[in-house]
């Protein structure tokens, strides 16, 4: 077992390692820090800001408009097939319903017609 002498002694001389580590390690850190320092950089961010500022998106937002255009369009189109194809549909649909009806409503008149000679 240590004595107290030979602690205090101990203690001192791994006090001094430390202070000598410990200034190798501020000047790293030193180092490290002149060279993390980008000089300009704030510049290059500035110039960066103003260049999206001063981005047109104009033709961008024509474009849109146009394609937006185009598509209201294709939709009016759209309703216009649909509305014909209905009417098609509507008239077709007449056109069986009279041609079925047309032969009762002849024998009808054929049977207005005998009905009418014997009286």
């Amino acid at each position: 077992m240590a004595s107290i002498d030979e602690r205090v002694v101990r203690l001192h001389l791994d006090g001094k390692q430390f202070q000598s580590e410990a200034m190798g390690v501020t000047k790293s850190l030193d180092t490290l820090k002149q060279k993390l320092n980008f000089k300009g950089a704030d510049s290059g961010i500035k110039e960066v800001d103003r260049s999206i500022k001063s981005l047109d998106i104009s033709p961008i937002s024509k474009g849109i408009d146009a394609i937006n255009n185009r598509f209201s369009a294709m939709g009016v189109a759209a309703m216009t097939v649909v509305s014909r194809m209905t009417n098609g549909a509507i008239t077709a649909a007449h056109q069986m319903v009279s041609e079925m009806t047309r032969s009762i409503r002849e024998g009808f008149a054929e049977y207005e017609t005998q009905m009418n000679s014997v009286q």
